[in-house]
C-alpha cells in the first residue's frame, strides 16, 4: 500500500468510472484497475462492488475513503511543510550565543533574518559556553556561538572558526582623556590614564577579559576592571554622553556612534587589534535545518565583513602578549 493506491481508490470514489478515474491520475484504464485490484488484495477487503459498467462503494469501501482522503491530505501538507522547511520559509531556530558575542554578532543577524524569513521562530539562549555546551549535548539548541579557546577537546562537537573582533574604548567627545580639544592628534592614552575613569562593558568572556588586560600590560592574572557592567548595549551607550565613563566593546557596536562623532575611539597605547577567536558549534555528524544554517552562514558572514570593513591603525608598538 502506498500513497498512489489511496490516490487512486480516491479518484474512483469520487468518478465512480474506471475510464474517467484513469484520466484524473493519468494511467491506462487497465494499469488504473489493476491498481486498485493490488489494493484490495493487499488489504483482504472488497473496496468496490462492479456492476456490469457501473462501481459502487462497499460500506467498508467508504470507512477506507475517509481515512484515505485525511491521510493523502496530511501527505500534501507535509510535502508542503517540507518544501517551506527546506526553503527555510517555516520552522524554529533555536541557538546560543555569549552575552558578548549575542550584542557584537547576533542582533544585526537576528534583524537581517528575520526581515527576510518573517515565519520563522527565533529563540536565543544567551549564557555562558559551559552552559550552552551542556544545552547542545542535551539537544535544547541546535549550535552556539562563543570564543571557543576555553572549549575542550571534545570528539562529539564541530567548531568553526570565526576569527576575532575588533574591540575598543570609547567615550564622549567631552571626555578629559581627550583634551586638548583641538589638538591635530591626540596624544596616546596610557593604561593608567584609562584606569582612572570607570569602565563600562557588556559581560565579556573570562579569557577575553585577561587577553584585554594583558594587552593594557596589566600585572599577569589580572583582570580587566568594569564598572558598569550590563548585557544591554543600547542602555550602555546610552551612559556614556556627558559623563567620563568609557566603554569598551567591539568596534561594530558603535559604528554609527563613532560616524555621527557622539562617540570617540580612545587611542589606546599597546592596545591589541583584534580578540577572541570566535566559532560556531554543534553537534558532530549532525546537519542543521536549512534555517539554522542560515543563520549559521549569516554569522560567518558578518564576521568576515569585519575583516575586511578595515580595522583600527595600530595604536603605537606591537600588542603585549600573555605571559611576555
Amino acid at each position: 500500500m502506498n500513497l498512489k493506491h489511496l490516490q487512486h481508490v480516491v479518484a474512483l470514489a469520487e468518478t465512480l468510472n474506471f475510464h474517467r478515474a484513469a484520466e484524473r491520475v493519468h494511467l491506462s484504464q487497465p494499469a488504473f484497475s489493476r491498481s486498485i485490484a493490488a489494493f484490495e488484495q493487499t488489504c483482504g477487503l472488497r473496496i468496490f462492488d462492479r456492476h456490469g459498467g457501473s462501481v459502487e462503494l462497499t460500506s467498508v469501501g467508504k470507512q477506507v475513503v475517509q481515512r484515505a482522503r485525511r491521510l493523502l491530505l496530511d501527505a500534501r501538507s507535509l510535502s508542503h511543510d517540507l518544501k517551506l522547511l527546506r526553503d527555510a520559509e517555516l520552522g524554529e531556530v533555536i541557538f546560543g550565543a555569549g552575552p558578548f558575542s549575542a550584542a557584537a554578532i547576533v542582533a544585526p543577524v537576528l534583524r537581517a533574518f528575520h526581515n527576510r524569513y518573517p515565519k520563522i521562530a527565533i529563540r536565543v539562549e544567551v549564557n555562558n559556553w559551559l552552559q550552552l555546551l551542556r544545552m547542545l549535548n542535551e539537544e535544547q539548541i541546535d549550535f552556539f556561538i562563543a570564543d571557543t579557546r576555553a572549549l575542550p577537546p571534545d570528539e562529539h562537537i564541530d567548531v568553526t572558526s570565526l576569527g576575532a573582533l575588533p574591540i575598543g574604548f570609547f567615550c564622549c567627545r567631552h571626555h578629559p582623556l581627550l583634551q586638548p580639544p583641538r589638538s591635530r592628534r591626540r596624544a596616546m592614552v596610557s593604561t593608567d590614564a584609562l584606569l582612572a575613569y570607570p569602565l563600562a562593558s557588556v559581560r565579556i568572556p573570562p579569557i577575553a577579559r585577561h587577553e584585554l588586560a594583558a594587552s593594557l600590560g596589566l600585572p599577569d592574572g589580572a583582570v580587566l576592571p568594569v564598572h558598569v557592567e550590563c548585557d544591554d548595549i543600547t542602555l550602555l551607550k546610552q551612559l556614556i554622553p556627558d559623563t567620563d565613563i568609557v566603554l569598551t566593546c567591539a568596534d561594530r557596536l558603535v559604528r554609527d556612534e563613532v560616524a555621527k562623532g557622539t562617540l570617540v575611539r580612545l587611542p589606546i597605547l599597546n592596545l591589541a587589534q583584534v580578540y577572541g577567536d570566535w566559532g560556531i558549534v554543534k553537534l558532530a555528524g549532525r546537519t542543521l535545518s536549512p534555517a539554522s544554517q542560515i543563520v549559521a552562514d549569516a554569522l560567518q558572514a558578518t564576521m568576515a565583513d569585519e575583516k575586511t570593513a578595515g580595522r583600527p591603525r595600530a595604536s603605537a608598538t606591537p600588542s603585549a602578549r600573555r605571559g611576555s
